[in-house]
């Protein structure tokens, strides 16, 4: 988890670095930490704001990823946003999609999201950023399921013993 944690800090420090500090897309997460099961897909929803003074188009992104067990579907971010995003036009909506693997184990598991464009449909400028968090958490009851299933074979082993 260290190790995560300071690679996402040194990607953070490079691209502030190269002047992200004067960003032309407002980006912010309704949430930008949300909960699933293994199996479930959540989805990432925000509010983007073209600040650039001119129509801005978003072409692409860069995902850092959180884990292999997590995978991002971008359908919603080339279907949903207007393009092109034109100026001072706020957009709400869901960005994206992460599916959580079956056998992932629970935990908290942070990625980035960028927003890559800009004045025009081959621009492939960094417009904005956010980090996200993923926590996998255990199936409901999963652990007293376990533990009461144990039980009854725990009692027939101190049955056994005393005898």
């Amino acid at each position: 988890m260290f190790v995560r944690s300071l690679i996402l800090a040194v990607m953070l420090w490079l691209l502030t670095a190269v002047g992200v500090g004067a960003q032309s897309l407002s980006f912010d997460f309704d949430s930008a930490v949300l909960s699933g099961h293994r199996g479930d897909t959540v989805t990432f929803s925000a509010t983007l704001i073209n600040t650039s003074g001119a129509d801005l188009y978003l072409n692409g992104y860069d995902f850092t990823p959180l884990a292999s067990g997590l995978t991002l579907d971008d359908t919603k971010f080339f279907t949903n946003p207007p393009y092109p995003m034109t100026d001072a036009t706020p957009w709400h909506g869901e960005l994206f999609d992460i599916k959580i693997d079956p056998t992932l184990k629970p935990g908290d598991y942070l990625g980035t999201f960028t927003i890559k464009g800009g004045a025009t449909n081959t621009a492939d400028a960094v417009l904005a950023f956010q980090n996200f968090q993923v926590t996998v958490v255990p199936v409901p009851g999963a652990l007293m399921t376990a533990l009461l299933g144990g039980l009854p074979g725990a009692g027939l082993l101190l049955r056994r013993r005393r005898r």
